[in-house]
């Protein structure tokens, strides 16, 4: 993306996949990191790729090159429960850390903000609404200054004081997913052929799934609330369907400050790995003459899942961590066919009623026991 120099900028140090050998091996020819990690047979990977890189398997070879000394900043991007521990390792690194996986932060907030304080890693969001947040709130050299200063503070990116008391609301913004247009009378007889068709996004199914209930926009209101120490009555969710918009904060002086590009994943990624600087890159330029913003309030009783992890999130200890499992139980029923779309909700509900609280301080064996454990039967 750099086009300015033909120098690298970057170093590979390692790469990791869960099962995709040939574009795991196509990037380490391209690269030509020092280790890889993949979920099958390593043999397999071995003779798709060249001698001299060290190629280890399954979670433990994950945790050892999240856990090593040899990088810089390690890009977060699994998706799922399946994020959680791995986050926690490179966290304990103490290393600069592009954030991805919003399941690490819903799930084990508490935990990873503790371990974040203890380890002094800096966290950089990378989906693309956090991190146009984090542009909006670091505005000001006093900001980057008392960021540095203070980022063992509450918050997961380290806000200062000054910065938090000075937001008013922050917005997040959503394309409304795929079902954004429809009458609520439709959505009983949806099913996950009719879920998957994303107007803007071409994601992996379970958070095109998501997408659809909103309830990744429900998750994202929490990440925003632990990334940024922002109360959940400030955060504010707008349909905004052109996707230009990524997301905004209002201060407590009445401006507001947005964040807009081309709906294009490079881009925040490109920030998170330059950052604090910026690069030149040779993605599309945005032509506001070009374009119509338009921005509505979402319809919570045909979307129920955005106001129910806001009720979760206001519930905290580990409520939010029952909702994601519930979530990832239901969406994975979802993409099995099994069930129906109307059915996710009723399903996610039972599941957080019946969750009971206990009185525990061994909070990150809790989250990983029963986040692992929840299980969903489908309504009879």
């Amino acid at each position: 993306m750099n086009a300015s120099s033909n120098e690298p900028r970057f170093k590979v140090v390692s790469l990791t996949a869960n099962t995709n050998v040939d574009d795991l091996a196509k990037q380490a020819a391209e690269f030509r990191p020092d280790r890889l990690n993949i979920n099958v047979e390593g043999s397999i990977l071995r003779d798709a790729v060249s001698d001299g890189c060290h190629i280890t398997t399954g979670k433990e070879g994950m945790l050892d090159i999240c856990e090593s000394s040899d990088y810089d900043l390690l890009v977060m991007g699994i998706s799922g429960c399946a994020g959680i521990e791995p986050t926690i390792a490179a966290a304990k690194a103490g290393k600069k850390l592009a954030l991805a996986n919003k399941e690490s932060v819903v799930s084990a907030g508490a935990l990873l903000r503790r371990v974040v304080r203890e380890n002094k890693c800096e966290i950089i969001p990378i989906d693309s609404e956090h991190n146009a947040l984090y542009q909006c709130l670091m505005t000001s050299p006093r900001d980057f200054a008392d960021h540095i200063k203070q980022r063992d503070e509450k918050p997961l990116c380290g806000l200062s004081t000054n910065v938090v008391n000075s937001v008013k609301r922050l917005i997040v913004t959503s394309s409304g997913g795929p079902f954004r247009d429809r009458d609520i009378s439709e959505m009983k007889t949806l099913r996950i052929k009719d879920a998957l068709k994303h107007p803007v996004w071409s994601m992996g199914a379970k958070i095109t799934v998501d997408s659809s209930t909103m309830m990744n926009k429900g998750l994202e209101v929490i990440e925003a609330n632990q990334l940024f120490g922002i109360p959940y009555e400030r955060i504010r969710v707008l349909i905004h369907k052109e996707c230009i918009v990524h997301s905004l904060v209002e201060f407590v002086d009445n401006s507001v400050i947005a964040q807009l590009y081309k709906p294009d994943m490079r881009l925040p990624i490109a920030y998170a790995l330059n950052w604090p600087d910026r690069m030149e890159n040779t993605l599309p330029e945005l032509d506001l003459t070009k374009q119509c913003l338009t921005f509505t309030d979402p319809d919570l009783q045909k979307f129920p899942c955005l106001k129910l992890a806001y009720d979760v999130g206001k519930m905290g200890g580990l409520y939010p961590t029952v909702l994601n499992a519930a979530n990832e139980q239901a969406n994975d029923l979802m993409r099995q066919d099994a069930i129906g779309y109307s059915e996710l909700y009723p399903l996610i509900h039972d599941a957080i009623d019946a969750y009971k609280p206990q009185n525990s301080d061994g909070h990150d064996i809790e989250v990983r026991s029963f986040g692992s454990s929840f299980k969903l039967c489908r309504r009879k």
